[in-house]
């Protein structure tokens, strides 16, 4: 399919119409009978020729060769009625007995329901364990990380709430110590 839509883009662009019968979407691209090369440059031809290249090295192979089975009969030839003489052609009869058209269409790999239980049986088959028994798991991971979490606050504020105490208390052991305190001229002299 690649080559072919190379070839044709080529066939329009030097004859400025579509040479070959296949692969074309409209009519009006056919080529009439009679119909002659356009009047190009060398040069426009050799470009051409260079994109048709390089478009068919882009091309992948054809994934499906399609085989026909076919019989030759062959015949005599019969002679010309005019002339006497045997005539130079062969004649080419195709019959295509059944038309079926396959419509081809794109299909994801996996709808999302079937990847999720695609991967919950990998798990379960390469781990022993079942998507609810991991889903079990990871809801007590995370329960944990939030005991844990609060834990670590609450041990911070207490901790915090025992600084102040504790300075408080300094502060305030402090000041009787000052009350307490006599100054020099309160001393009496023995």
């Amino acid at each position: 399919m690649c080559q072919e839509l190379c070839r044709s883009e080529f066939d329009k662009q030097y004859f400025g119409c579509d040479v070959s019968k296949t692969m074309n979407f409209l009519t009006e691209q056919f080529c009439k009978k009679g119909f002659t090369e356009r009047d190009l440059s060398p040069l426009t031809v050799r470009e051409l020729s260079d994109i048709r290249h390089t478009c068919l090295i882009g091309c992948r192979p054809d994934c499906i060769k399609l085989k026909y089975p076919y019989t030759v009969q062959e015949r005599e030839n019969k002679l010309h009625l005019e002339t006497g003489f045997k005539d130079r052609k062969a004649q080419i009869l195709v019959v295509l007995r059944n038309l079926d058209v396959k419509i081809l269409s794109h299909e994801p790999f996996y709808a999302e329901s079937e990847l999720f239980s695609y991967i919950g049986g990998l798990v379960g088959c390469w781990l022993g364990i079942s998507v609810f028994t991991f889903t079990d798991v990871f809801e007590k991971f995370v329960k944990m990380v939030v005991v844990l979490k609060g834990n670590y606050r609450r041990k911070r504020e207490q901790a915090k709430i025992r600084n102040r105490k504790t300075e408080k208390g300094i502060t305030e052991k402090r000041r009787k110590e000052k009350r307490n305190r006599k100054s020099p001229s309160d001393v009496k002299e023995v």
